[in-house]
């Protein structure tokens, strides 16, 4: 499976992101993001297919989980913008961000995109590089692939 960048933004490994369950692999492995600046930011598929769970601050598609902010469950920044069971193809609007807001609230702005229990990705895209929306970042195989 092909994993696109849901957002614009530079590219870290996961190990930068300041929670444990991100930086220590235990949902699966893949990339970080920091976006490019504190606009208002529309967060889209990464991939092709089902939405299994959606959240405000969080959403999965076919096994690639979106999770925007640390510690974010309980942050105002966010309006949902698709439906659970939705059908969607990459590049198409899940999440609007209002990073400022996010960083009023003190809550880091790491964007963790977990292939949900892949232990290994194929990497793309370098780390430390300026990663566009809708740029492919890694292949992966899940376990819904």
């Amino acid at each position: 499976m092909e994993v696109y960048a849901p957002l614009s933004g530079t590219l870290h490994p996961l190990s930068q992101i300041p929670d444990r369950v991100f930086a220590e692999k235990m949902l699966g492995d893949g990339v970080a993001l920091l976006p490019i600046d504190d606009n208002i930011q529309v967060v889209s598929a990464p991939a092709n297919g089902r939405i299994d769970a959606l959240f405000p601050h969080a959403f999965v598609i076919s096994g690639i989980l979106v999770h925007i902010g640390v510690n974010s469950a309980t942050c105002p920044a966010f309006t949902v913008l698709a439906s659970k069971g939705q059908r969607v193809s990459v590049g198409q609007s899940i999440v609007e961000w209002n990073v400022a807001v996010s960083q009023q609230l003190n809550i880091p702005s790491w964007v963790a995109v977990v292939a949900v229990e892949s232990p290994h990705i194929s990497l793309v895209a370098a780390y430390g590089s300026l990663v566009e929306a809708q740029s492919l970042m890694f292949s992966c195989t899940t376990h819904t692939s």
